[in-house]
């Protein structure tokens, strides 16, 4: 026995969007696609709202909501999408429209300038209504806000997307290899630690590096400066002239300056001036000898 019944609630459980709301959330097609999306029958323009933390925004940059969306027709291409923003809490209200949408489902952007964007912005809610689609229903898949950070380097010190230089896969389709990536005219540092277990220090050390220019344009060297244990006095040595091709570069610390006590290397990398090519480092490693047992 199963009693149906219409229910007063526009809204899911807990205000989350589910196949009883409106616009529904559902999967594009639950036998050949379970990717999940926002539908918005023909004619519905009913809002829905998302809130999103911003930790260490720039306040001085815009702020970007990207949609990737589409309509089932093209009956009514050309349609958009209007954004109401609030920082924090008891903010005035920001409004926005998004680009256009067709047919074809892409990546629309709408921009929420810096002028609007207060000081100590720590969160913002955005409420999302679509103009008038009469004829065609309304399709949102992705929604994603982006905004620049004001953080000097990735968590705990780690490279990632937000850092300068900037961790990335060389090709997210085509190469999967990752690469530290400065752009033309960055130069910040970065830098590693590295144990020396059983270092024989009457050797040298070589520090390996494979890296490429993005062009043709600049050759810089890479500047290496290297710190053995605790408060050691610096050594600095240089790759040679980097080229657009991808090679190996081998930067030869002299044992002479390495102390008969070594345990630890740190190594500080830092590129030389490249005011019009990107410079791309793909791997480092070391070669150093190490001592022989000596029998008891």
């Amino acid at each position: 026995i199963r009693v149906s019944y219409t229910s007063t609630r526009t809204d899911g459980a807990g205000g989350v969007l589910d196949k009883g709301t409106t616009p529904i959330l559902e999967s594009t097609n639950g036998d050949t696609d379970g990717n999940l999306r926002l539908d918005w029958a023909a004619a519905n323009v009913d809002p829905v709202t998302f809130k999103v933390s911003l930790p260490n925004i720039d306040v001085s940059s815009d702020v970007t909501v990207s949609l990737r969306g589409g309509l089932s027709g093209t009956d009514d291409n050309g349609m958009t999408c209007e954004f109401d923003s609030y920082f924090n809490e008891g903010d005035s209200k920001v409004s926005d429209a998004s680009g256009t949408f067709s047919s074809v489902v892409a990546n629309v952007d709408a921009t929420i300038d810096q002028g609007d964007i207060p000081a100590g912005a720590r969160t913002l809610t955005v409420e999302l209504t679509p103009t008038a689609h009469g004829s065609n229903a309304f399709y949102i898949y992705e929604i994603r806000v982006s905004f620049t950070s004001t953080a000097a380097g990735g968590a705990g010190g780690l490279l990632d997307k937000g850092t300068t230089p900037i961790l990335e896969a060389a090709n997210g389709d085509t190469d999967g290899q990752w690469r530290v990536s400065w752009i033309a005219s960055d130069s910040d540092p970065v830098g590693f630690q590295i144990g020396l277990e059983d270092i024989d220090t009457d050797e040298d050390i070589v520090i390996c590096l494979r890296a490429k220019m993005g062009g043709a344009s600049n050759t810089p060297v890479v500047d290496v400066d290297s710190y053995f244990n605790e408060g050691d006095s610096k050594v600095s040595d240089a790759s040679t002239a980097l080229g657009a091709t991808v090679a190996e570069d081998k930067i030869v610390i002299a044992s002479a300056d390495i102390p008969a006590a070594a345990k630890t290397l740190t190594v500080e990398l830092t590129p030389a001036a490249h005011t019009t090519d990107a410079l791309y480092l793909y791997s480092v490693h070391l070669e150093y000898t190490r001592r022989l047992p000596v029998d008891a």
